[in-house]
């Protein structure tokens, strides 16, 4: 039976953690003994612990506790996985250094393109560890390309990010009245890292002041965390219509959410394969995408409504036009729907499987 091990730095509420625990939840039924350890709690946390996956759960002082590298080393020798695949920066510079002392092929998550990197002393180790990685997954194009050029030996591929179709579906709608929000309200979300540099809030505000003057029943909602989350709601609270624009944490009801809403907008700078646009089309519900290559390479203009990421006026008109003809916005909703579908949780997983596969090969296991 193939072990994998896999290793990221917490079970927080990001898209690499929730796409780990849905690889957690469809290789044990696969037949591949499937672990994971991780060193601190959050949202997905319970998600992963009620996976088929074995779970665990390290300790450490600091995201930069040197003895992150020893207990990384400590479990591997421990369980002697077949692959030890590394998720998020932090990790993926500790096991490159764990490497050293471990013979065990190594592939580091590409969740990202370039724009996400500005060429620091950590992306300077991360780009080494890179190195040493025997393979590297990413879930785009563009965080493929980022890797072309700094590494020799390792194998690259991408590989999207799995939709739990089946589940989405299933989930209920969120109830606007128990929430204190009319129902004949047109509902726009956001949700996403509360960071400018990547999710281009401060354009995205300017642009729903204009939609909100002009569309008197819409209702702009932002789910997430993040350190800017003071700036957008000091900006926010600026506007006239500030109370039409809710600025609330993560929640674990984002697909609840999504079956109510009239779009999901998202007009990033950069993106990887981004896990909200994908369960908003899995939702059903019409998107608001910026003009980047990551958008470009899952959807077109027959199913979603593209936008430039810093024109806040062309931004505003997107939105509008989305609002204002819903059996259009409809129809954009179920071509990305059936455009996206192939990318179940499942097969993504065997796509997984068949790459692991693939390097074991290679590597003459």
């Amino acid at each position: 039976m193939m072990k994998i091990l896999h290793c990221i730095p917490s079970m927080g509420g990001g898209g690499a953690e929730r796409q780990l625990c849905y690889l957690a939840e469809q290789m044990p039924l696969k037949g591949i003994d499937f672990h994971v350890a991780y060193f601190k709690e959050g949202p997905n946390s319970k998600r992963l612990n009620n996976s088929g996956a074995v779970v665990h759960k390290l300790s450490c002082r600091s995201n930069y506790d040197p003895m992150i590298i020893y207990k990384i080393v400590k479990i591997t020798r421990s369980i002697n996985p077949h692959i030890i695949q590394t998720w998020i920066s932090q990790i993926d510079i500790l096991a490159g250094l764990s490497s050293v002392f471990l013979k065990t092929p190594l592939i580091l998550s590409e969740r990202n393109s370039s724009l996400a990197y500005s060429g620091g002393w950590k992306d300077r180790l991360r780009i080494a560890a890179g190195r040493r990685a025997d393979a590297i997954i990413a879930n785009s194009k563009e965080g493929i390309n980022y890797w072309t050029d700094k590494v020799k030996r390792s194998l690259l591929t991408v590989i999207p990010n799995g939709i739990p179709f089946y589940e989405i579906l299933q989930t209920p709608k969120i109830s606007l009245s128990s929430m204190q929000i009319d129902e004949s309200s047109e509902i726009i979300i956001f949700a996403g890292s509360y960071y400018d540099r990547q999710k281009n809030l401060f354009n995205l505000l300017k642009a729903l002041q204009i939609v909100l003057h002009e569309r008197d029943k819409a209702v702009a909602i932002f789910f997430g965390d993040g350190p800017q989350k003071k700036d957008i709601i000091n900006i926010k609270e600026k506007y006239e219509v500030r109370d039409r624009i809710k600025i609330m944490d993560y929640t674990n009801e984002l697909w609840n959410w999504f079956k109510v809403a009239n779009i999901v907008v998202s007009i990033s700078n950069y993106e990887g394969n981004p896990n909200t646009v994908l369960e908003a089309v899995a939702s059903k519900c019409p998107v608001v995408i910026s003009e980047i290559p990551e958008h470009r390479q899952i959807l077109d203009e027959d199913s979603s409504y593209f936008v430039p990421v810093s024109d806040t006026k062309a931004i505003a008109a997107g939105i509008i036009k989305a609002l204002s003809d819903p059996d259009e916005a409809q129809c954009k909703a179920e071509n990305a729907y059936n455009k996206l579908k192939i990318w179940s949780t499942e097969t993504v997983a065997d796509k997984y499987i068949e790459f692991y596969y693939k390097l074991l090969n290679q590597k003459g296991f």
